[in-house]
């Protein structure tokens, strides 16, 4: 099971034997979690105001963060069309 901790700008995860522990840390508000067909974890961060929200991926085999989406400057339909992480999502759950 995995948690997001919002206030606390981590994911935490419950282990099949009933105990947690943190998996990442140092995130920016996380709001959802998803896993995609590989099993890595991709978290939604909606950082204070909401503006300038982003898609992180957590890799689980080599335990690094990449953002795939969102933290850019590009607005609305200014966004259409570029690479995602050019795009300024609010909020994104």
């Amino acid at each position: 099971v995995y948690i997001a901790e919002f206030g606390n700008n981590r994911v935490r995860v419950v282990t099949p034997d009933g105990r947690i522990g943190t998996l990442v840390s140092g995130l920016s508000d996380p709001t959802a979690l998803a896993v995609d067909t590989q099993g890595n974890l991709l978290i939604a961060e909606c950082p204070a105001g909401g503006r300038n929200g982003r898609i992180t991926r957590f890799d689980v085999n080599t335990r690094q963060l990449s953002r795939i989406a969102g933290g850019g400057t590009a607005l609305g339909a200014m966004a259409e069309n570029r690479p995602a992480t050019q795009a300024q999502l609010s909020c994104p759950t």
